[in-house]
């Protein structure tokens, strides 16, 4: 729709902290100059204008009659104390943290993931006490336990879970979630037990009707708090697995989630926190040597693009058999770890340390790699090295008699050439890159068929080396 078409005199946007001045120009009305006004936190600027956002955030609920039980000099204080500054990188993430009860964490450090946790809880005890009578009652009796937290807290991941397999922001009224909630189709949702349990949650409800139908849209009030309930969901799935001697989560393995910055970071954090996670991941990563199942290599390459997001070193580490294809493995630490015979297709390496990996019948089709690897296979000292006319192949010459041809992208060896009976010192191809040349200090010359490794001919007749 064209901007000149609007007949209305407001543009309400959400999300303004990524909208610059350049941008006015988008939402400009008529030829007035734009007024902007904000809805608190005003002018948000993360940690640099934090003080006056808390005390602007508090007049706006002692405005609404709210009751609050901490000046906004506390509020600082207490966010200073705890190092939160840094996760006041949102106005979502401001507002979580001001809602939350940081006052009784139970942390001295506590992380994004403590934080969520609180604010949801503080969320639920909030709207529970809103609740009427008529309410209270109807949901006891179609739910016994909905003021455990662990019922309410397993109901998100419920939601979450479906909605991260099936890669949707919203459940609708055909869910096995509001089956398990008792949903009547036939009656409108306000008028069930459904609407006031899910409304204990920070969910967003839509409902439509048409002709006479009422159908539903439920969903997150945002992406963050699906990525909270995920990463608890599959820290309890692999902590099961540990106690029932069970390596993988059935969450971590039905989808890959290495491009998903962002939940990948809630789990860096919960690594922070928890040694036993750092193991459990491990493990999936180890489990993937002796099973190939989709399920078991979408879980490696999960776990072990987390692990090295939270910087965990690989350094000299057995990774040999390992199948982790597409994983995103960029900066990791892999000098001097064995990938032997491990399936690193379509693995991201980009930037990471693999001085001296073991990549030996690996297979590395895909591979991106910013540095190449070194080629291992030589037993002693390397000679003469040369490219193929096209680039793709590279044919070496050592002191171990033998001559070698490599694949340049993947750093394969392709053929072990052995015929020589004493060091090999000159290499070449021919210049259509069918032959390679080889001469040696056994004063011979030697013609191979650099497809098929055969030596075509064995020229003698120098006196010395070659």
């Amino acid at each position: 729709m064209c901007k000149n078409d609007i007949a209305g005199k407001i543009i309400i946007s959400c999300r303004s902290d990524y909208l610059g001045q350049e941008d006015d120009k988008y939402f400009q009305l008529g030829k007035e100059e734009l007024e902007k006004y904000y809805i608190a936190p005003v002018n948000y600027k993360g940690a640099d204008n934090l003080k006056s956002n808390i005390e602007k955030y508090l007049a706006t609920r002692i405005g609404k009659g709210e009751q609050i039980n901490y000046s906004a000099q506390d509020y600082l204080k207490q966010i200073k104390l705890l190092k939160l500054e840094k996760l006041v990188d949102t106005g979502l993430n401001f507002k979580t943290i001001m809602e939350a009860d940081i006052f009784n964490l139970g942390s001295d450090h506590p992380t994004r993931i403590d934080i969520y946790k609180s604010y949801i809880e503080q969320y639920a005890k909030e709207r529970l006490s809103t609740l009427s009578k008529e309410q209270q009652e109807r949901i006891k009796s179609n739910y016994q336990d909905y003021q455990e937290e662990a019922f309410l807290q397993e109901l998100g991941e419920s939601i979450a879970s479906i909605l991260h397999i099936t890669d949707k922001v919203r459940i609708d009224e055909s869910s096995d979630i509001l089956k398990y909630l008792k949903y009547n189709k036939e009656l409108k949702l306000s008028d069930q037990a459904a609407e006031t349990i899910l409304g204990l949650l920070p969910l967003k409800i839509e409902k439509h009707v048409s002709e006479g139908k009422e159908s539903l849209k439920i969903g997150f009030l945002h992406d963050t708090f699906k990525n909270y309930y995920i990463v608890e969901k599959i820290c309890k799935q692999l902590q099961e697995g540990v106690d029932n001697n069970k390596i993988t989560s059935p969450l971590l393995s039905s989808v890959s989630i290495v491009e998903d910055i962002a939940l990948v970071k809630f789990f860096i954090e919960h690594i922070g926190r928890d040694e036993l996670l750092k193991e459990s991941l491990m493990n999936v990563i180890k489990y993937s040597k002796e099973n190939k199942s989709p399920e078991s290599i979408t879980a490696a390459a999960n776990a072990i693009t987390i692990l090295v997001g939270a910087k965990h070193s690989f350094s000299g580490e057995d990774l040999s058999n390992i199948a982790i294809k597409g994983a995103n493995v960029r900066n990791g630490i892999f000098d001097h770890a064995s990938f032997k015979g491990a399936d690193l297709t379509e693995v991201d390496f980009t930037n990471a340390d693999l001085n001296s990996a073991i990549l030996s019948h690996a297979v590395m089709q895909g591979i991106k790699l910013s540095i190449h690897p070194d080629l291992l296979g030589h037993s002693s000292p390397v000679s003469s090295v040369s490219f193929s006319p096209d680039g793709k192949y590279i044919v070496s010459g050592a002191s171990d008699k033998t001559v070698k041809l490599w694949d340049a992208k993947t750093g394969s060896c392709l053929q072990d050439l052995k015929g020589h009976s004493s060091s090999v010192w000159s290499v070449s191809f021919s210049p259509d890159g069918k032959y390679i040349v080889s001469g040696a200090s056994d004063e011979t010359v030697k013609l191979w068929d650099a497809k098929t490794g055969s030596c075509l001919q064995d020229l003698k007749g120098h006196s010395s080396s070659v």
